[in-house]
């Protein structure tokens, strides 16, 4: 009699989200002056306290911001955030006056995106506008337990892995959900959180 192995594990990450509020005003945005003719964008990025080391390892920001078709602004910015928050701001031109247009920020350490987010912004020729961002972590991979070989049917084990940032850091909140693809062989059963693999079969098995 055989018993089942399980091999060839695959993951799929679920429920991950953090956010991370831009300062100003909590409820939509507001408009300062900005040089006549143009607009400007101000954006501050306040540390999350349980991402600390990821936010505080950002060097730069991605940012696009585009009405339709048309990108008003694209290009990085170097940032230290050295336990504070990361500020910059941009401007842009308003040839045909006020437009709402669509800002993507991606937090970056070099080429490596540790946060991003999006929000739609008005923009006003002559004013700065502040706006609210949630942003949520960018997985870089899964660090996983390596898989178990099973000796006997009914064998169990519990199912565990790691959702990290580029840095290497955990990300707080981060959450995988298991399946197998050969239940005939290992089948996989929510526990509370967690995730129990049990051999019920010959063969090996792919989890994901």
């Amino acid at each position: 009699m055989g018993f089942g192995r399980v091999g060839r594990w695959k993951t799929l990450l679920g429920g991950v989200g953090l956010s991370v509020a831009l300062t100003g005003c909590a409820d939509g945005w507001f408009h300062d002056p900005a040089p006549v003719g143009g607009a400007a964008v101000r954006v501050a990025f306040q540390q999350a306290a349980d991402a600390a080391a990821a936010f505080d390892a950002a060097d730069n920001l991605a940012l696009e911001l585009s009405d339709g078709p048309t990108t008003l602004f694209a290009g990085t910015i170097d940032v230290a955030a050295n336990g504070g928050p990361i500020e910059t701001s941009i401007q842009v031109d308003l040839p045909d006056g006020s437009v709402t247009a669509g800002l993507t920020v991606q937090v970056r350490r070099s080429g490596d995106g540790l946060f991003e987010g999006s929000a739609p912004v008005s923009l006003v020729p002559g004013e700065t506008t502040r706006v609210v961002l949630s942003l949520t972590p960018i997985v870089d991979r899964l660090e996983v337990t390596p898989p178990p070989t099973f000796t006997s049917w009914g064998q169990s084990v519990t199912l565990t892995g790691t959702a990290v940032f580029a840095t290497g850091d955990a990300i707080p909140g981060g959450a995988v959900a298991w399946t197998s693809l050969d239940p005939e062989v290992v089948r996989v059963d929510p526990v509370g959180s967690a995730y129990r693999a049990t051999s019920v079969g010959d063969g090996s098995a792919s989890l994901r």
